[in-house]
């Protein structure tokens, strides 16, 4: 189950250009393209006539024609030309998602869309501060299931045996982690003082906010998008090159340990463990199931009305 009602990272903005994209979100296939005027649409892709993806077909002028048999569709998601028919079917329609770009990035909202408001996309304080510095980011596919994403980012131990040769150490191995529930969303910190700093901080002294995004392709594959703002050498370019490579290094790391959990749990003839650390993993997991069961609920009355 996923939360629909809720903005997704789609793509980088850099990756949409010209022609069709199709990719698969939270279990549905959609299709991205850009208008003439460059503003990013979203559409089902899938032709209403046999399911043909549309991201088959061809790109005209922002419209998109059918591979088969050349229905053609608008940026709405409405077809605008039928051809060998005097008229266009009311169902000759697709699905089109809000979408907007942010911070180079290209969201999309996958729920109902009289519930996007652009307002709450993710903040990112820093962006356009001259005092912060960017490291331009990196997308990833993870061949696991997204809420071991969310375990992994909210679980800083593991940092000490996953990443020893960059953002962990020995220090890490044993100190206090502190979880706290928020309006919106879960946090777990803890402070180190007094301690050697890992390989990946050692080499300056800085303060670095880095921003992850997951978004879930299906049940067992994720795509993972990241950046960091960084409040030293600013513009310089190879900083910014050598923060990218050592963080795609150390989540290549974390690729590796989440891609052998996924297929561990999904084949696990014992119960699994919990453990004292798990606990903002699991306050999250309570949270998100909390949100996905209310949208659930306001789905039921609206299908009963469409049975009857």
């Amino acid at each position: 189950m996923f939360l629909r009602n809720a903005w997704y990272v789609a793509a980088w903005s850099s990756e949409i250009g010209d022609g069709l994209h199709p990719m698969t979100l939270l279990g549905e296939p959609v299709v991205l393209y850009r208008k003439p005027g460059g503003a990013v649409v979203a559409l089902e892709d899938a032709c209403p006539h046999r399911k043909l993806p549309l991201s088959m077909g061809r790109l005209q002028d922002g419209q998109i024609e059918c591979g088969y048999h050349g229905l053609t569709f608008d940026c709405s998601g409405s077809c605008v030309r039928a051809p060998g028919m005097a008229r266009i079917p009311p169902a000759a329609r697709v699905r089109s998602y809000p979408v907007e770009e942010r911070y180079g990035l290209v969201w999309i909202w996958m729920g109902s869309a009289q519930q996007a408001n652009a307002d709450t996309i993710f903040a990112v304080e820093e962006w356009g501060d001259p005092a912060w510095g960017m490291n331009q980011g990196d997308a990833m596919t993870l061949a696991c299931n997204y809420l071991y994403v969310t375990d992994n980012l909210l679980d800083p131990s593991h940092v000490a045996w996953v990443h020893p040769s960059s953002f962990g150490n020995a220090a890490c191995e044993s100190e206090p982690l502190k979880t706290t529930v928020t309006d919106d969303g879960v946090v777990v910190s803890r402070w180190m003082r007094d301690v050697d700093v890992a390989p990946f901080y050692a080499r300056f002294v800085f303060l670095m906010n880095s921003y992850n995004f997951m978004t879930p392709i299906d049940e067992s594959n994720t795509r993972y998008f990241w950046f960091q703002m960084r409040n030293f050498d600013q513009r310089d370019e190879n900083v910014s090159r050598q923060f990218n490579e050592d963080v795609r290094h150390a989540f290549e790391e974390d690729r590796v340990i989440l891609t052998a959990v996924h297929a561990g749990m999904a084949n696990r003839r014992t119960p699994n463990l919990d453990l004292p650390l798990d606990a903002g993993p699991l306050r999250f997991r309570r949270s998100l199931q909390r949100l996905i069961d209310a949208q659930t609920q306001a789905q039921e009355p609206a299908a009963l009305e469409r049975v009857r």
